[in-house]
C-alpha cells in the first residue's frame, strides 16, 4: 500500500510540474501579443499568426487535460 501512495505522490508531482510548465509557456505566448506586442504580431503572415494561435490553443487544451487528471487522481500528498 505504501508503494501505491508513493507512486500517487510522484504522479501528482509530475502532473503538477507539467501543468505549470504548459501554463507558463501559454502565459509567455499571451504576453507577446498583448499591448504593444499586438502590433508586431499583426505584421506577421496569416500562416504564422494562425500557427501561433493554434499553439496557444493546444497549450491551453493540454493544460486543462492535465488539471483534469490531477483532479481525478487521489491526492495522497495532503493525505486525501
Amino acid at each position: 500500500m505504501g508503494q501505491s501512495k508513493a507512486s500517487s505522490r510522484v504522479e501528482q508531482t509530475e502532473l503538477r510540474d507539467e501543468a505549470y510548465k504548459l501554463i507558463s509557456h501559454l502565459h509567455a505566448q499571451t504576453m507577446l501579443i498583448c499591448g504593444e506586442g499586438l502590433e508586431n504580431f499583426s505584421n506577421h503572415s496569416d500562416e504564422i499568426k494562425s500557427n501561433y494561435l493554434w499553439s496557444m490553443c493546444d497549450l491551453a487544451e493540454r493544460s486543462l487535460m492535465l488539471i483534469g487528471q490531477m483532479q481525478s487522481t487521489p491526492n495522497q500528498i495532503n493525505g486525501g
